[in-house]
């Protein structure tokens, strides 16, 4: 990267997911879900810039394997640590980090809860310093924060300016687990 001059990289041998088009970035390294076979999405591969080098990172072994085979799985960052989130049917949602980039066993889950609102097509957006996480509803472009502390979820509205992007989250209204307004 250092250079002023364009070069190929080796080929690369995975599929990325087309469910998440874009990379997290944390710390000058990208991050994909990737396969080594189409439609697998069984691993994370990283991309450190500095060095131009492409790892793989095993997924955490999750619960929800055997249980949900089919899940919708992410990459974030929480705290400057790569995430891993799974949101299943039935709309439970998991999400673990990464104590020790690179090492397996280093996975550990923050939370698993189900939400009373479908997820399952919701990306993480941002989290909180305390452990919450904002998430955005692909078709609806709502906003969404669970707090697993409290386990409570928030609708949040958003303002949208086109040149700055978001310029503001604020609170609209609280949901309990169960589903009823405060």
């Amino acid at each position: 990267m250092g250079t002023d001059s364009w070069r190929d990289l080796e080929p690369i041998p995975w599929y990325f997911s087309n469910e998440i088009p874009w990379e997290t970035r944390a710390n000058g390294t990208l991050y994909w879900i990737a396969s080594r076979e189409p439609e697998r999405h069984d691993l994370i591969v990283s991309f450190a810039v500095e060095d131009e080098e492409f790892r793989e990172i095993p997924m955490p072994n999750t619960s929800s394997e055997e249980e949900f085979p089919i899940a919708f799985k992410d990459v974030g960052i929480v705290r400057g640590r790569l995430s891993y989130i799974e949101r299943l049917p039935d709309n439970f949602i998991e999400v673990w980090v990464m104590e020790d980039c690179g090492i397996k066993d280093s996975w550990v889950k923050l939370f698993r809860t189900k939400f009373d609102v479908d997820l399952r097509y919701s990306t993480p957006f941002l989290f909180s310093k305390d452990g919450g996480i904002v998430l955005m509803e692909e078709y609806s472009k709502k906003f969404i924060f669970y707090d697993p502390k409290r386990n409570v979820v928030r609708e949040l509205r958003a303002f949208l300016e086109a040149e700055d992007g978001i310029s503001g989250l604020q609170y609209d209204r609280e949901v309990t687990k169960n589903g009823s307004g405060r």
